[in-house]
């Protein structure tokens, strides 16, 4: 060992010299804040599952359009019956009970010609295309969706 010794139970001290202080750069850019999709329009949100048209609803107004909520095909098409200021989107499940969204929609076009329809579904748009559900073309947004996917679709349907 090169002339030294090594003494057995002694303590040997080591001495580390760390910066008292590290500085982290942060990136300066800034992302922009998300675009909001909001509106003052009336939407007749017909959804079968409670929980489904609930969040749905809520989601909506809190962008500031109205909302009416309708848990079948026949609560929509009292409300469109009733309802005498315009309804500018139904927004409706495809597959529903006693009638389909596409007939769903068909009957209210007739009460409120100028409505424009928007279709969720937990199908895929070819699905329901292949089987005559619905028709190439229509907007569509698939389920599961988020809040600001469905405010994005609402907002690009209007806009049409």
């Amino acid at each position: 060992m090169s002339g030294s010794t090594v003494r057995l139970g002694a303590a040997q001290l080591s001495k580390f010299i760390y910066p008292a202080r590290v500085e982290y750069s942060t990136p300066t850019t800034t992302l922009p804040p998300p675009l909001v999709q909001t509106g003052s329009e009336t939407i007749l949100l017909v959804e079968d599952e409670a929980d489904v048209r609930a969040v749905a609803a809520e989601s909506l107004r809190l962008l500031g359009y109205q909302v009416l909520e309708a848990a079948a095909p026949s609560d929509a098409l009292q409300i469109a019956e009733q309802y005498a200021e315009p309804i500018h989107l139904l927004l409706t499940g495809v597959v529903l009970p006693i009638m389909n969204g596409r007939e769903l929609a068909e009957v209210i076009k007739r009460l409120h010609p100028e409505i424009k329809v928007l279709y969720v579904s937990g199908y895929t748009v070819n699905t329901v295309v292949h089987h005559g559900v619905l028709e190439e073309g229509i907007h569509f947004l698939p389920k599961p969706y988020t809040p600001s996917q469905l405010a994005a679709k609402v907002r690009q349907v209007l806009d049409e």
